[in-house]
């Protein structure tokens, strides 16, 4: 299965593994009309087979070719560090919306309804209250609040 996705006017195409196609579409996207010329584009790969844990890796690319008509399907893909983040609240809440249909055989997500999804937030809140509660119940009842790695966790 192959992707592209644009995020902020920048272009990524994928497939699970770098294959004889990524050299062009990574040439494609960076001179193409619109290309990041003469900035580097990024590849993305990422796995697509739900019976896998999710893999994702990004690349920048250096042409190879001897000659002119090599180099639009000759890279050399160098392996660049990346981070997955979230910009705000609604896509955190998008992506796990799309995770819940993870142990569906149908891959189908039911809609939810405000208040169903306002419980549902309610009760990760109140597990993250419990878990802090008992983690400075812990230390209190150990005499441990005033270690290096507690005042760490205070900061924090």
């Amino acid at each position: 299965m192959s992707l592209l996705v644009v995020i902020n006017d920048f272009r990524y195409a994928t497939s699970p593994e770098l294959n004889s196609f990524s050299a062009l579409i990574q040439n494609f996207y960076y001179t193409g009309e619109g290309g990041t010329f003469p900035h580097p584009c990024v590849h993305l790969t990422f796995s697509t087979d739900p019976e896998s844990p999710l893999s994702i890796k990004t690349y920048i690319s250096t042409t190879v070719g001897v000659s002119p008509e090599r180099g639009v399907d000759s890279c050399l893909f160098v392996p660049i560090s990346h981070e997955v983040n979230y910009s705000s609240e609604a896509d955190r809440a998008g992506l796990e919306f799309i995770a819940s249909a993870k142990d569906n055989p149908s891959r189908a997500a039911p809609l939810l309804s405000d208040s169903v999804t306002l419980a549902k937030t309610l009760e990760q809140v109140h597990g993250m209250i419990v878990r802090v509660q008992n983690y400075i119940r812990h230390l209190l009842e150990t005499n441990t609040w005033d270690t290096k790695e507690a005042k760490e966790v205070g900061k924090s």
